[in-house]
């Protein structure tokens, strides 16, 4: 995690379009935690529940202060097991199923919540007014911010793949693509769903994905998949670069829709669980008590 936290300044340096947004500027603390979850209540234990989070939310303290991630291990394990694995036993070609993996899946979690803190965080309006993509892209704005974290996630994983850092890239790869698929399940108008939906209907118009429909399922092509995260992240960083809330707009109603093969893909999923429902032991110890 240290090693990575050098890394940060770098991998920001080398996504792309880098050179035509200016970043955003962070505090430099931006620590990295690794813990296994023993309870949980309240808002935190809600809806779909985190696998890791990255706090706070608020671009102006992040400006000065920095962010924390934190990681929570146990959560994610659950997921894997009762959501990737049998995802992808059911969407996946056979030979593309081994590939799911757990190590992956921390490493796409990992540098989806580094890439929440990078890009654009303020931007300049047409008047000359300054203010925060957020704001700017107002309802757009959560659905291209997961959609952003995703892909530049990814990207800067593959930079570090190059660099030795993070390992190879194929099962992370596929690994990903699965995660996409859980994630349309917790509502295709969610932010998560949505984001979700614009990557695959992106990979799929562009060769990144392939679709047999004959029997249904789904492969990665793993060249054309890499080649087509690095354009939709730089299309991704620039709108928001840009604060234009009609460009934006266009592009998720264009890409960020349910089209046949993904609402085909939904379908077969439909008896599996949508998420985890976290049972804690210290909640009986209290009870007994």
């Amino acid at each position: 995690m240290e090693r990575l936290i050098q890394y940060l300044p770098e991998i920001e340096a080398n996504l792309p379009g880098a050179g035509d947004y200016v970043p955003r500027e962070s505090g430099t603390s931006s620590p990295i935690s690794v813990v296994s979850q023993a309870f949980c209540a309240g808002e935190a234990n809600s809806a779909v529940k985190a696998g890791a989070f990255l706090l706070p939310n608020d671009e102006y303290v992040r400006q000065i202060k920095g962010s924390k991630k934190v990681m929570l291990k146990n959560v994610m394990e659950a997921k894997f097991r009762t959501g990737a694995v049998p995802t992808a036993r059911r969407i996946l070609t056979e030979e593309q199923q081994s590939l799911v993996d757990f190590e992956a899946l921390f490493n796409i979690v990992l540098m989806h919540e580094l890439a929440h803190g990078m890009g654009p965080g303020f931007v300049t309006m047409p008047d000359g007014s300054r203010t925060t993509v957020s704001l700017a892209l107002k309802e757009q704005s959560s659905a291209l911010e997961e959609a952003k974290a995703d892909v530049a996630g990814m990207c800067s994983f593959f930079y570090l793949a190059e660099k030795g850092v993070l390992p190879d890239a194929r099962k992370t790869c596929v690994t990903d693509v699965v995660t996409l698929f859980r994630s349309i399940r917790f509502g295709i108008d969610e932010a998560h769903g949505k984001a979700s939906l614009l990557q695959l209907n992106w990979f799929l118009e562009r060769g990144g994905l392939a679709h047999d429909k004959s029997s249904g399922r789904f492969s990665v092509e793993q060249e054309r998949l890499e080649e087509s995260l690095q354009e939709l992240a730089r299309s991704v960083l620039l709108l928001q670069a840009d604060g234009d809330y009609s460009r934006a707009k266009d592009f998720l109603d264009t890409y960020g829709v349910l089209t046949p093969p993904l609402e085909e893909a939904l379908a077969v999923q439909a008896d599996l669980p949508v998420d985890i429902e976290p049972v804690f032991p210290v909640e009986a110890m209290i009870r007994d008590w």
